[in-house]
């Protein structure tokens, strides 16, 4: 894929702003307006949003969700051969950075970040939860064994579960009726228990703000409309829009997944002019984030999401973006944009990469 000009310096430059907040205070994100970005992992919302609509003045206050800890099922999932770095650690460390070069966009002065633990409350008892906080930023890691691209789970075949993972809690199934954190730091007991927990965490972060000031931005999890995504994508939107339904008129967004790879690409910066234009500035800011994720991540020594031979569809996304409101047209994410192929054609275009759950 070709990259518009600018991209790189501007990733150089959003690097070193990352390197520069290191050193000052904590600054805490308070704001009027919250926009909640809740995704599956950690390199989702780079990849299919565009959080920059959130860098306004006074700021309003981002927070990300990632729910599954990644890493293909497990606390190491892609690294049988042992690594000093889990998968899970150093892509949440990718989102960090990517938060910090978000929250850094229009600063000038030095801020350090700040981590914590967040008691939340579900339905049966309360779960401590990682947060980290960088500026008008909010980054909360759940942690929770994600299914692979499997809808059954780690390694499971077509008719055999063969461990525990965000559908199974989702599926209420009977031989793993909880869920527990790659960490061990908490478990779940049903699915109730994580929708409450969401809940707790939108109500900590926001408990000043109006529901009209507040935003989510979420995976669809209609498999009709957004078709051959993730498992974990549809589950952890399905989560989240039960979790909206106590925040009545706020504003939410359903995200297109996996089937963007089928549609044209309509954020663009025409190669023989200026990089200019508000959709050449959305492909900019989002080549920039996931650049800057990609660098924590590389920098952990695991192989960088910039790759166009290990990951070949994270670049081909940065140039597509399909969104729809709850209950808009089913049709945003593939028909009319891409004549219909046979099934086997339309799994093939989309390839899965082993191990590494996009």
């Amino acid at each position: 894929m070709r990259m518009p000009p600018g991209i790189q310096s501007f990733a150089r430059f959003v690097g070193l702003l990352v390197l520069m907040s290191v050193q000052s205070p904590p600054v805490f994100a308070q704001s009027d307006r919250v926009a909640f970005y809740v995704f599956a992992h950690a390199d989702d919302w780079q990849i299919f949003t565009n959080p920059f609509a959130d860098v306004t003045t006074p700021p309003t206050k981002i927070v990300f969700v990632h729910t599954t800890a990644g890493g293909a099922c497990g606390a190491d999932g892609n690294n049988p051969q042992g690594h000093l770095v889990p998968l899970y650690i150093a892509f949440e460390e990718g989102a960090k950075a990517g938060a910090r070069a978000l929250a850094d966009a229009n600063q000038t002065d030095y801020a350090s970040p700040h981590t914590d633990n967040v008691l939340l409350h579900g339905s049966l008892n309360s779960h401590f939860v990682l947060r980290y906080t960088f500026r008008n930023t909010v980054s909360y890691f759940l942690r929770l064994p994600e299914a692979g691209n499997n809808q059954f789970c780690c390694n499971g075949s077509d008719g055999h579960i063969q461990a525990a993972c965000l559908v199974t809690l989702q599926s209420a199934n009977a031989t793993f009726p909880t869920l527990t954190a790659v960490d061990g730091s908490t478990t779940y007991q049903r699915w109730q228990d994580l929708v409450l927990t969401l809940t707790s965490l939108v109500k900590t972060e926001a408990i000043h703000t109006r529901n009209s000031d507040l935003t989510f931005n979420i995976q669809d999890p209609d498999s009709n409309a957004n078709e051959f995504d993730n498992p974990d994508h549809y589950a952890t939107g399905a989560a989240m829009l039960e979790v909206t339904q106590a925040f009545p008129q706020a504003k939410v967004t359903l995200y297109c997944g996996y089937s963007l790879a089928l549609n044209p690409s309509n954020v663009l910066c025409n190669p023989d002019s200026p990089p200019v234009g508000p959709n050449c500035t959305i492909l900019q800011n989002k080549a920039a984030l996931l650049a800057t994720t990609s660098l924590a991540i590389s920098d952990l020594s695991w192989p960088s999401l910039w790759d166009p031979d290990l990951n070949p569809n994270h670049t081909d996304w940065l140039s597509r973006m399909y969104s729809r409101p709850p209950g808009g047209p089913q049709n945003y994410c593939l028909a009319p944009h891409f004549p219909l192929p046979s099934l086997a054609a339309r799994k093939f275009a989309i390839p899965l990469v082993n191990g590494f759950a996009p």
